[in-house]
């Protein structure tokens, strides 16, 4: 698994092949460079493919009245910003008399950006009428600006195309000629463009490298108005959940299958106690396999039981913690299986020393506390002094800190009892949900923020529920649990055949 990926951290980091490249940074164009591409976002908004013939009259006019001072006038706000002062009135007139600054610069980025107070290439974006509308107005068409190249794969390559054309209107880029004859005709060549656009989208990101090396306070500029602007616009409004609504529930459904599943459930439950308490079943002289194997078996069926009568938890996000106890039960009880007959002593000894180290815990919080401590505190510490036979009788019982009674991960209690496969494919799984896995938490509680201003960040589902997926979960719990009961029988010796046994 994983062959063709680099090994770090002693073997626990597994990484791809292009990430492991030493020069390799990832970039986020939304977050760091569409800021800066306002100009041409607006731009696409506006017109889409038809805008492009004005972009790059835009650019060339600008190109001309620079003439020989190098400023990348190439589409970004921050590159627009570094025209000298002496030479702004002349860009903005090369450009109004090529196609008017009303036309070039669009109504919805000059009304948007009024969310700003300073902004880089204000003396542009502003240099005609700055837009009629309210707070609402300026809002809204922020965020159409930044919808429009966001959600379109197409409409992102024709925006980052604009640095690109910048290079060519100054004579400055180098470029394979195969790439020259793809992008020569970009975007009228219809038959051409998405091979184009995708050649585009991949290019911006190794400009961005070069340019960083080359000119790293460029690159910092572009990031510092971006995390301005992100930090302006995350302020100005509030997040707008995308909350999918679960399916309305059919009690008449969830009501068959939860007395079916209970139904079966409890047939399992009756025929565990009564192999169990077959006579012979268990050694009263060496009692620990039988309370052992017993209790895991049990707690298990009590779980289940628990899960079936609570339709609520019928879907990964609460079921998985039920499907992952039985499973973990199994690894364990398979591995003591493997070892010598002290080790279900050893088993109990550390559940013990448990409770005595969180007696030590709980002491000197409820003697610090005297006459104000809660009365549920003291009632728990009382159970425990009680449970470990008070002072006399912990004074016999030792205390671990190892991870596992065993010492060994779970994983690898599962490879020696060769349950690998239950470890890899099902408790594994079901361990996302329980420890709050960021994998499992977007699935079940987080999702997008719907407002562009938001950079369509990761919000939490308002709802408190969660819908009922169906009874796969039920099945793969019940699954699992006839296995750990079939184990701790045939561990136990105690699997005799009679009429009316579960099969």
């Amino acid at each position: 698994m994983f062959e063709d990926h680099e090994i770090r951290a002693g073997g626990k980091r597994y990484v791809p092949q292009m990430l492991a490249l030493p020069m390799l940074e990832l970039a986020d164009w939304l977050r760091d460079d569409l800021p800066d591409l306002l100009w041409p976002a607006a731009l696409w908004v506006r017109g889409g493919y038809e805008e492009g013939r004005l972009l790059g009259q835009c650019l060339e006019a600008a190109g001309e009245a620079l003439g020989e001072v190098e400023v990348p006038f190439d589409g970004r706000l921050t590159g627009i910003e570094q025209v000298p002062q002496e030479l702004r009135q002349q860009v903005l007139d090369a450009i109004d008399l090529r196609v008017g600054l009303d036309r070039a610069i669009p109504e919805q980025l000059r009304l948007g950006m009024r969310l700003f107070d300073d902004y880089p290439g204000r003396w542009f974006v502003q240099a005609s009428s700055p837009g009629e509308g309210d707070e609402e107005d300026v809002l809204n068409s922020l965020a159409r600006i930044l919808a429009g190249p966001a959600g379109d794969s197409s409409g992102e390559a024709w925006v980052k195309f604009t640095p690109m054309c910048w290079r060519v209107v100054r004579g400055t880029i180098t470029m394979p000629k195969e790439m020259v004859d793809l992008l020569k005709d970009y975007p009228s060549n219809v038959e051409a463009r998405s091979r184009a656009e995708t050649t585009i989208r991949a290019s911006l990101g190794a400009t961005l490298g070069a340019d960083a090396e080359r000119a790293p306070d460029t690159r910092a500029r572009q990031v510092e108005w971006a995390r301005v602007f992100w930090r302006t616009t995350g302020r100005a409004s509030a997040c707008t959940p995308v909350e999918d609504e679960p399916p309305d529930r059919d009690w008449d459904w969830v009501t068959e299958n939860r007395d079916i599943a209970f139904g079966y459930l409890k047939g399992l439950m009756e025929e565990f106690q009564r192999v169990v308490s077959y006579p012979g079943a268990n050694d009263p002289y060496e009692p620990a396999p039988w309370e052992v194997g017993t209790a895991l078996a049990w707690a298990a069926l009590r779980r289940l039981a628990v899960l079936i009568n609570s339709p609520d938890m019928w879907n990964g996000e609460h079921g998985a913690h039920v499907v992952r106890s039985i499973v973990e039960s199994r690894i364990t009880w398979a591995w003591m299986r493997t070892q010598d007959p002290s080790i279900f002593v050893e088993y109990q000894r550390y559940g013990r020393g448990k409770q005595k180290l969180m007696l030590a815990h709980l002491e000197p919080i409820l003697e610090d506390l005297g006459e104000a401590a809660p009365q549920q505190a003291s009632d728990a510490a009382e159970h425990l002094r009680e449970r470990l036979g008070g002072e006399w009788g912990m004074e016999f019982t030792e205390v671990s800190v190892e991870g596992t009674f065993s010492g060994r991960t779970l994983r690898q209690m599962a490879i020696e009892a060769g349950l690998k496969d239950a470890y890899t494919y099902t408790f594994q799984p079901m361990s996302g949900p329980v420890h709050g896995e960021w994998g499992a938490l977007t699935d079940y509680v987080m999702t997008r923020c719907a407002n562009p201003l938001h950079r369509w960040h990761m919000t939490f589902i308002p709802s408190l529920g969660s819908a009922t997926d169906g009874v796969e979960i039920i099945e793969i719990a019940l699954t699992e649990l006839n296995r750990l009961l079939d184990e701790v029988r045939d561990g136990l010796d105690v699997a005799p055949t009679s009429e009316g046994e579960v099969e």
